[in-house]
């Protein structure tokens, strides 16, 4: 191979997890690169990770080449029902698609150069994804989806009517589908930007908020827009600075 040409590198993990019939808790902070993770009637959680850029180099021997060692290190945990997995990329950009049960609860974390994509999961979400979009596609559950300079977007093919929603970016736009019949109560702020919906979402009258300022009470008008869907129910909390807030029927 010519020296400077590009091969991906790619490994794969096999993770066996017990009690699969009362689901569990996957966790996983990748250093840098993207997260896909696809949920499926499976039995075992499959990680495959691939070098986003690979370059095998020349010896400068015309009859050797150079035999590259592993570029990042990955393994996993189990601590309970929790599976932990773990990457060691020394800076180098690592994207993952992972394949897990469906009833696993996540928490998953991307510092950097990556989007995280999750589809059909049937479990409580938490993404933290600070400089890249956020998408989920199919989820039954709740979520907590946070970034600061990407988009999110999720659709719900079923809301538990149990647990809170809780999105927020600062420079991205927030777009939420969720079946026309859901109970939902709403805290919307998109401070530079419009809230657009196709919904029969029924805003609420503000009310007044006291802040304690020395020796006086300063009284000011809450600054959240707030509504209901068929008569509310967990609260769905939506919150961008320069995006777009969207909330659609699927």
């Amino acid at each position: 191979m010519l020296a400077g040409q590009t091969s991906a590198v790619e490994e794969v993990l096999v993770i066996e997890v017990p009690n699969l019939s009362t689901g569990g808790n996957f966790c996983f902070e990748n250093p840098k690169g993207s997260v896909m993770i696809t949920g499926y009637n499976g039995e075992v959680i499959l990680v495959t990770a691939k070098l986003r850029y690979s370059k095998i180099e020349s010896s400068g021997d015309d009859k050797l080449r150079k035999l590259n060692q592993y570029p990042f290190e990955m393994s996993a945990e189990i601590r309970g029902d929790k599976a932990v997995l773990l990457c060691k990329s020394n800076g180098k950009t690592v994207d993952f698609d992972i394949k897990l049960p469906q009833n696993f609860s996540l928490s998953i974390k991307s510092k950097d150069n990556g989007e995280v994509k999750i589809v059909k999961v049937n479990a409580d979400i938490d993404v933290e994804n600070p400089h890249g979009d956020i998408i989920l596609l199919g989820i039954i559950g709740s979520a907590n989806l946070s970034s600061v300079e990407g988009s999110i977007y999720a659709d719900f093919k079923e809301i538990d009517s149990t647990k809170p929603i809780m999105i927020s970016t600062l420079e991205g736009d927030l777009s939420l589908g969720i079946p026309e019949e859901s109970k939902l109560s709403f805290k919307l702020k998109s401070t530079e930007k419009e809230i657009l919906t196709d919904l029969n979402i029924v805003r609420l009258n503000r009310g007044s908020i006291i802040n304690q300022k020395e020796d006086k009470k300063v009284f000011v008008m809450d600054d959240w827009t707030k509504g209901t869907l068929n008569g509310g129910g967990a609260l769905c909390t939506m919150n961008t600075y320069y995006g777009n807030i969207t909330i659609k029927k699927r």
